[in-house]
């Protein structure tokens, strides 16, 4: 099944309910902030070295537990709603092994990978390391 919510190791806010409105958590005096540990290591991780990397292409999110497919060739975005196509790339399944299971995916199923990106993603080499 989904994995929604990812471990409090990596990702943690200070508040277990949000008020909704800027005024109640005024009003409420209680800090709220986000912990964030983005190179923890994780054991059981799941990794992605596919060289697609899928993400919305009007609010650049990346596809998550919390879009919705509408059917096998279009998911929706959770942020801002648009209808994204699924590539062709992201139809094929490495983990199950499997053709036309986008749902399926990784990226889909777990609130927290490791995308491994390709060199397509970088804007130049990885530069050597500098002590000063």
């Amino acid at each position: 099944g989904k994995k929604l919510n990812c471990s409090p190791d990596s990702f943690r806010c200070t508040l277990t309910n949000i008020p909704q409105t800027q005024a109640l958590l005024n009003k409420a005096k209680l800090p709220l902030g986000l912990l964030l540990h983005p190179f923890r290591d994780l054991t059981q991780l799941p990794v992605i070295t596919s060289s697609t990397i899928v993400r919305c292409r009007s609010c650049r999110t990346y596809i998550n537990p919390f879009v919705s497919f509408i059917d096998q060739r279009r998911w929706k975005c959770n942020l801002c709603y648009r209808v994204n196509d699924v590539p062709e790339e992201f139809m094929y399944n490495p983990l199950t092994r499997s053709y036309g299971e986008p749902h399926k995916r990784p990226e889909v199923q777990n609130s927290t990978v490791e995308f491994i990106a390709s060199s397509d993603y970088m804007l130049r080499p990885p530069q050597p390391a500098v002590y000063l």
